[in-house]
């Protein structure tokens, strides 16, 4: 099956030609793929993630973005079979500048899509962090906006990139957990939005959205742990 083939077709499902080709086919990396997502994840968190550090999570951002643009060139796309000459930075800027309004439009639909449900189990931290952003986000942000942006590009690689942008851009206003708000959600949704593309492409979306589930839920224990260690050892004021 041509790589391109399954954009419109299969996305949502499946990438293989059939379910057992899919799952004879999966190695080890849909259990590393993930575990480096909550590996950067937790040491993120335990570097930047204080809210006192948002100049840190400011700075720490531009750094975070070159270096998953050339992680895209020798390690992503090389890994997804994919062209790496075709990720220019004229082309990826040329894209976000003509639709600039994918920006808007996806992260507000993702948000759309996830608010009748909000008010469903309401204070069920892993209903809220993990299981509707798990869904919604994923068939938001890589099924609908790759497809779209694949569209109007005709480069895989180009939608990708600027999938992963727009899905970081779109966590700017998250505000749940006490370390994953704001600024800080921008760094590690950056790296977390080139693995999901990864899993979502290379073995479906619904592991993807599986992933990501599993993802946010360890994230939000490994803090709740954190903030029930605080206060049981709070720090002591000196005088």
């Amino acid at each position: 099956m041509a790589f391109y083939d399954f954009i419109l077709e299969s996305l949502f499902l499946f990438q293989q030609e059939s379910i057992i080709s899919l799952f004879t086919g999966i190695s080890l990396w849909i259990l590393i793929l993930p575990g480096i997502n909550i590996g950067i994840g937790e040491l993120l968190s335990r570097t930047i993630g204080d809210p006192q550090k948002k100049v840190y999570q400011i700075a720490t951002y531009p750094f975070l973005l070159v270096g998953s643009y050339f992680a895209m060139i020798y390690l992503v796309l090389p890994f997804m079979g994919l062209n790496p000459q075709s990720l220019e930075l004229s082309s990826i800027l040329g894209n976000i500048i003509k639709y600039w309004y994918f920006f808007i439009i996806f992260p507000a639909f993702s948000a759309l899509m996830k608010l009748p449900f909000k008010f469903i189990l309401k204070d069920n931290e892993y209903f809220q962090t993990a299981l509707l952003p798990g869904i919604f986000e994923e068939i938001s942000y890589r099924f609908f906006l790759i497809n779209s942006l694949f569209l109007v590009t005709q480069s895989m690689e180009i939608s990708i990139f600027i999938s992963i942008l727009i899905f970081s851009l779109g966590h700017i206003f998250q505000g749940r957990l006490k370390n994953w708000s704001g600024l800080f959600a921008l760094n590690h949704t950056l790296i977390a939005g080139v693995i999901f593309a990864v899993i979502a492409i290379q073995y479906g979306l619904i592991f993807s959205i599986l992933v990501h589930i599993a993802g946010n839920a360890i994230l939000t224990i490994l803090e709740q742990s954190d903030g029930k260690s605080k206060q049981a050892n709070p720090k002591k004021k000196t005088i």
